[in-house]
């Protein structure tokens, strides 16, 4: 399941930004945000949403969540697997 959760927050919010132009004056200089406050709010909210509605689909209706997660698999299947925090 880890590795499908980047899935559910992926087409969201996060990919509307990612799709923008890039700002050629700032891009190189790690001094610079790129994402406003009332972005970072959105994609945050839109994240724990998903994974809300992943879990809650895990336990609610598993026939749903095994979908979701076979289609997931095939879009991180070449990803590597998370690393737990040490």
């Amino acid at each position: 399941m880890p590795k499908q959760l980047p899935v559910c927050i992926s087409k969201r919010p996060l990919e509307d930004l990612h799709t923008g132009k890039l700002c050629t004056h700032c891009a190189d200089n790690s001094a610079y945000s790129r994402i406003t406050d009332a972005e970072m709010k959105v994609l945050m909210q839109n994240a724990v949403t998903q994974v809300y509605r992943y879990l809650w689909m895990r336990e609610n209706d598993p026939e749903a969540y095994e979908k979701d997660s076979a289609l997931a698999d095939r879009y991180t299947c070449a990803w590597d697997n998370p690393v737990p925090k040490t």
